[in-house]
């Protein structure tokens, strides 16, 4: 760098990364604002053309206005001894060009690059902007696949007046292109990109982009330039003269992107594409569509895009459906396809796995699903599955999303995170912060045709709305502060874009019977909300008129008029094994607008565990238990002889059980009754369970006897619902979700003097617990978007990251010296502990054994030799489910 200035204003030059006709660009750190930057220097004979100049700071502060994730941003302009220099958004990847040194990019990857160089030059173009100077070494390539396209508006600068300019003077040809090996006398620069128009040096517009772009995708398709030469001359040549050669292109290749391509690379520009979002919708919307085409595998006859052609994922075959109503009997509908889309990662809706906020979400137009799994670092992700594709991809920039849901418009989905109301747009990547929720434990989202979003923040809230754009949140409907445990849920918006459809419930069956059902309310709040259906949850309106529910865990039909809100109590049964949540009215399913229904089967079914002990090195050392219909949960006891887990009672509800480790005799411990228990810890002597039960209407904390005898007390009740974590002598850990809409926290509550202190607000930890001498916490908390292991100090708030590469479901030694956890790759990891109280000291993770498939879940005995595993059988992940054109089935059918 000798003979440049080593301090730019507040940048300081680290080094050069690159030279052309456009200056020299340096890698440089801004000390202001601590952030690496890109430093251009402009070339002198621009800083001399007062008129060049003044335009190109004109566009600079144009494109320093324009906030996208696929443009390379422009942060100012600094002056330097008498030099002008452009401070850019420093981007790290290689180029476009850099990677295609490899070849040819797989299709898929080639059209998810193409969406997004074509989005990043139509927000340019918007902003009034042409690049003039589109070609690969101008687009990077991020290490998590994002495109940014760089130099926007750069080469604009450059434009001469008339057509008399010299092809020489053109930025275009001042540099080699990057991947092309260059020779004194070989094309320099970007020549093969040139437009036509370009190549004469006439003036141009943002169609020269267009052409651009069409030989940029040509060429990450094939590998090659379809103009290239080995002179300038040879180049414009070709440019002018040259037709196309599409065979070259991949045999796979979609019809609709060939013709994108035809119409990009049109050399008259009055016949070529009018606007690159043009370019950019037929690539995201139709390229699936073209992929069919040329598959040939859309039906004969019927529309040009139906979303049959899922069944080359996994066609599950031809099943009936059976008609149900409260009056008549059952009786056969008409076959349809069922069809099986297999699901990567860990999905949350699997039977033993089933969460009430990950459900699958079939976009309107019944295209795409979208469902939420974990990747193999342990970050919550959405997946996006097309209907008419072999494979999905991942939605980047939407880790630790929960409850994801469409637009209106099937391109962009919402979700929720870290309490966050956030959009993407899949096409994009864009993530947008919509507004602060507090929606920690969401029951559900939606987006409405007048571009409001409903949502249920907690548990025990109402419904409320927020504009899509942002905005400050509004409540639209108010629980009745009298009814025991109450609370509104699951909205879906009506498509007069002023009324929507919830859900009533509450865990107090009594509650539940007189209240409970489907209501309809004005977004506005306006009225009073009026009760459709009784004894039914999860609405969704079907294109047929029909209103669908769960009902008794069976899919239902109902006949309605949304306009009149006429409705029938008598239905069709659509399908009757719907995974379903019985203490919380969720059902996995989803409805799109064109008639596709998506699901996950096996609700309600009680999964068989088996019991084993393992030691440290993953051998099996006996059976505990032998198989029983328990659900995927255990605690040891202090002792090792026993564990609490949670049984199916007779009409779905948990109950607590003691199991007999040595003897393998199950006795229960809670009685059979009409509400729900959940998540039983043991004392420290291991003569008390304690267990949260929804026997109030809300989750408190009650204690018993081991052994059963006596009665059981109320120990916790809080302002919300109330969860154990660990227990340690007088110290119990516990997690608290407020009723009113608020954010959960974590407290320790000594049981003898009955203070609590507050240890984290925002969020609920998970898998926490204390240690032996209660100075220390290890939970399970998300960072970075996906799980990590910490550990606590509860006096000084300290806290050391436990896991590396992430992690939950810790477990303290009886000794408080050691540490275990589960990693994502589903392994059982150990980590040496030292302490002094104020001070802990860690050592590296290390790999004791990996956990088998049908492994649920695990619990630690004191020592750290042996696990107790619970093992489902036939524990496997569920693909999702697709019917095809459901309504079909109401054809004939008489409720």
């Amino acid at each position: 760098m000798s003979g440049t200035p080593q301090q730019i204003g507040p940048y300081r030059l680290d080094a050069e990364i690159g030279r052309g006709g456009m200056g020299v660009v340096y890698r440089a750190h801004d000390t202001r604002l601590d952030r690496k930057v890109a430093i251009k220097a402009l070339p002198d004979h621009l800083a001399e053309d007062p008129d060049r100049l003044a335009r190109f700071e004109r566009e600079a502060r144009l494109l320093a206005s324009l906030n996208h994730p696929n443009v390379a941003g422009i942060h100012g302009v600094e002056e330097h001894e008498g030099r002008r220099y452009l401070v850019l958004e420093y981007v790290e990847g290689d180029t476009l060009a850099q990677r295609l040194d490899r070849g040819a990019l797989p299709i898929d990857d080639a059209l998810a690059i193409a969406v997004q160089i074509a989005a990043g030059v139509e927000a340019a173009h918007e902003a009034g902007v042409v690049h003039r100077d589109l070609k690969p070494g101008n687009i990077i390539i991020t290490p998590d696949g994002k495109a940014k396209v760089l130099d926007f508006g750069l080469a604009r600068v450059e434009e001469q007046a008339g057509p008399s300019s010299a092809l020489s003077m053109s930025p275009t040809l001042t540099s080699p292109a990057p991947h092309s090996t260059t020779t004194p006398g070989v094309i320099l620069g970007t020549a093969p990109y040139m437009s036509p128009e370009q190549s004469k040096g006439r003036r141009v517009d943002k169609r020269s982009d267009i052409w651009s772009f069409g030989v940029v995708v040509y060429e990450i398709l094939t590998g090659v330039s379809p103009f290239a030469g080995d002179s300038v001359a040879e180049c414009v040549g070709a440019i002018l003269h040259k037709d196309v050669d599409l065979d070259r292109l991949p045999p796979t290749t979609p019809a609709s992107v060939r013709t994108v391509l035809r119409r990009c690379l049109a050399r008259d520009p009055a016949r070529r594409l009018r606007d690159i979002g043009d370019a950019r919708i037929e690539l995201e919307d139709q390229g699936e569509a073209g992929a069919a085409e040329h598959l040939d595998l859309r039906p004969r006859g019927g529309a040009r895009w139906i979303p049959w052609v899922v069944a080359a994922i996994a066609l599950a075959g031809m099943t009936t459906v059976l008609a149900r109503s409260a009056s008549a009997p059952e009786r056969p509908l008409a076959a349809s396809p069922h069809l099986a889309i297999p699901t990567v990662g860990t999905p949350r809706f699997s039977l033993t796995d089933i969460s009430i906020d990950r459900p699958p979400a079939v976009s309107p137009d019944g295209r795409q699903v979208v469902y939420c799994t974990t990747n193999e670092q342990g970050a919550n992700i959405l997946w996006l599955q097309p209907l008419n594709r072999f494979d999905g991809r991942p939605l980047e920039g939407a880790e630790g999303a929960s409850y994801a849901f469409w637009a209106p418009d099937s391109r962009r989905v919402g979700f929720v995170v870290d309490g966050l109301l956030k959009q993407i747009d899949t096409a994009t990547g864009r993530v947008r912060t919509i507004v602060n929720a507090n929606a920690f434990g969401v029951r559900g989202a939606c987006w409405t045709p007048s571009g409001i979003i409903l949502y249920a923040p907690t548990s025990n809230s109402g419904i409320w709305a927020v504009e899509a754009d942002g905005g400050r949140p509004r409540q639209v409907t108010t629980v009745d502060a009298s009814i025991v445990d109450g609370s509104h849920r699951w909205p879906h918006a009506l498509p007069d874009g002023k009324r929507f459809l919830f859900t009533f419930w509450s865990n107090d069956k009594a509650s539940r019977t007189e209240h409970g059902g489907v209501y309809v309310a004005s977004i506005d709040g306006a009225d009073e909300p009026r009760r459709l259906v009784r004894n039914a949850s999860m609405p969704a309106l079907s294109p047929t008129g029909h209103l669908l529910v769960i009902r008794e865990q069976g899919l239902v039909a109902l006949p309605f008029d949304a306009s009149t809100l006429d409705i029938s109590e008598r239905g069709v049964t659509i399908a009757d094994d719907v995974m379903y949540i019985a203490d919380s009215g969720f059902a996995a399913y989803s409805v799109s607008a064109e008639g596709t229904l998506t699901m996950a089967l096996n609700a309600g079914v009680a999964p068989i565990t088996t019991l084993t002990w393992s030691n440290r090195n993953g051998d099996t050392v006996g059976t505990a238990v032998q198989p029983a219909s328990m659900m995927p949960y255990v605690r040891l006891s202090p002792d090792g002889s026993q564990g609490a887990t949670l049984h199916q009672g007779a009409t779905g509800e948990a109950e607590v059980w003691i199991v007999d480790l040595l003897r393998g005799v199950r006795t229960r411990l809670t009685p059979s009754a009409p509400w729900t228990h959940g998540a039983p810890v043991w004392s420290s002597d291991g003569d008390q369970v304690l267990y949260a039960s929804a026997q109030t209407g809300k989750w408190d904390l009650y204690t018993r006897n081991a052994d059963g005898s006596g009665a059981e007390d109320l120990l916790v009740s809080s302002d919300g619902d109330t969860q154990a974590q660990d227990w340690r002598g007088d110290l119990l850990l516990i997690s608290i979700v407020p009723t009113s809409a608020g954010a959960p926290r974590t407290e320790i509550l000594n049981t003898l003097s009955r203070e609590s202190e507050v240890l984290f607000v925002g969020a609920s930890l998970t898998g926490a617990c204390l240690s032996p001498g209660g100075a220390l916490v290890a939970y399970t908390l998300r960072e970075g978007g996906r799980d990590e292991v910490f550990v606590q100090s509860i006096e000084s708030g300290a806290r050391w990251q436990v896991s590396t590469t992430g992690g939950g479901f810790p477990h303290w030694s009886d000794d408080g010296r050691e540490i275990v956890y589960e990693s994502p790759q589903r392994r059982i990891m150990a980590v040496a502990v030292e302490s002094n109280g104020a001070e802990v000291t860690l050592g590296s993770p290390t790999t004791l054994f990996a956990l088998d498939d049908d492994i649920a879940t695990w619990d630690a005995a004191g020592d750290h030799e042996r696990f107790l595993l619970a093992r489902i059988r036939g524990r496997s992940t569920e693909p999702l489910r697709v019917i095809l054109n459901w309504p079909a089935l109401l054809e004939g059918a008489t409720p």
